[in-house]
């Protein structure tokens, strides 16, 4: 009678385990009733995989882009609503005004990737293009410059108007490791790394009108800048219906760059001017955030798959502002300078991306 109950206890278990390996298999298996043949069914996590026939393993996609940029360090003239006086009663005018100040600025980034067959790893290379231009003119009763030295700061008052360009040329190339995988049926997560190089070229203009001693003053600078470094960062799809999906995209680098900045202009009324040149190098972070929706769709029978992705992506640059204010007065002589060093450039605006997988 024991050795039955036994048998029993035994196969009563047995029967139970296998219940409960076939459930999980079911939940957490990827659905194979398409899957290539030459494809393993991993259990919990296993790669992304289109199901195209006949894959070539690449893809190749453009991204449109939509940017504000906003700069700090680039305010360029105090406004006195009541005339020349030694109060100055009034407020700084630059290009932060009010957000409606801040233009948006259209560019590229474009790619193309490839799938490994070593642990289904993932190459890409990206580049990216960003032509940014903004203008901002103020008058007032009188206008004293911050590009300039003025004569006695701040009671030489430069004229009525003041007028300034900002310019910057944003070209930056993505090589990139990662692995997409299927956290679940649902989910996908993308871990990468990799190397980032990146030149922001810079052109900041200060115009002065009716300064005094001259009809006109001009302050120009340049602030250029290259780097290399490290970049990490994880991508996730989150899986809806119907070829939908939301994705969610952060990344961070930190480039060790080296700056070039020029600045010349004059000192209104005086036979002074500067013509300075500065060289040196700085580690500078930058970070990227990304949100949206995204549509796919598979053509020629599972031959290829074209995806849709709309987005808003922020993006922000640290100290990449440099120039150098002189003040002081010219009466005596005497001057010292400043580093802006409050020049963060900011990105943000809306992307829309097509892709193809071949």
């Amino acid at each position: 009678m024991n050795f039955t109950w036994e048998q029993a206890f035994t196969k009563k278990v047995a029967s139970t385990v296998a219940v409960l390996g076939v459930a999980a298999s079911l939940h957490a298996a990827p659905n194979t009733s398409n899957h290539r043949e030459d494809k393993p069914s991993f259990a919990f996590a296993y790669p992304k995989d289109l199901n195209l026939l006949n894959p070539r393993d690449f893809h190749a996609y453009a991204e449109g882009l939509a940017f504000q940029a906003e700069q700090d360090g680039m305010a360029f003239v105090l406004k006195n609503t009541h005339g020349v006086g030694s109060a100055f009663d009034g407020s700084v005018g630059g290009f932060s005004n009010s957000n409606n100040d801040w233009g948006y600025n259209f560019g590229l980034r474009t790619g193309l990737g490839i799938y490994m067959d070593h642990d289904a790893w993932n190459l890409d290379l990206a580049w990216m293009w960003l032509n940014i231009t903004e203008h901002q003119g103020h008058t007032a009763t009188s206008l004293e410059p911050m590009w300039l030295a003025a004569i006695d700061t701040p009671s030489a008052i430069s004229g009525t108007h003041a007028d300034a360009n900002w310019q910057c040329a944003m070209n930056v190339l993505d090589a990139l490791m990662g692995k997409g995988y299927h956290v679940s049926r649902k989910l996908i997560l993308n871990p990468f790394f990799g190397l980032r190089f990146a030149w922001l070229d810079q052109t900041f203009g200060a115009d002065y009108h009716g300064t005094t001693g001259s009809s006109r003053t001009i302050f120009h600078g340049k602030n250029d800048f290259w780097g290399v470094g490290g970049r990490v960062g994880i991508n996730s799809d989150w899986i809806l219906s119907g070829g939908w999906k939301i994705f969610s995209n952060v990344a961070s680098s930190i480039l060790c760059g080296s700056f070039h900045l020029k600045e010349r202009f004059s000192i209104p009324g005086t036979s002074i001017s500067f013509n300075e040149t500065e060289k040196y190098h700085m580690n500078v972070p930058n970070l990227e955030i990304a949100l949206g929706l995204d549509w796919g769709t598979y053509l020629y029978d599972h031959g290829y798959y074209l995806d849709f992705r709309a987005g808003y992506e922020f993006q922000m640059w640290w100290d990449q502002f440099n120039l150098r204010k002189i003040y002081g007065g010219a009466s005596n002589g005497n001057y010292a300078n400043d580093t802006v060093s409050r020049g963060n450039l900011a990105l943000n605006g809306f992307t829309f991306k097509i892709q193809l997988d071949l």
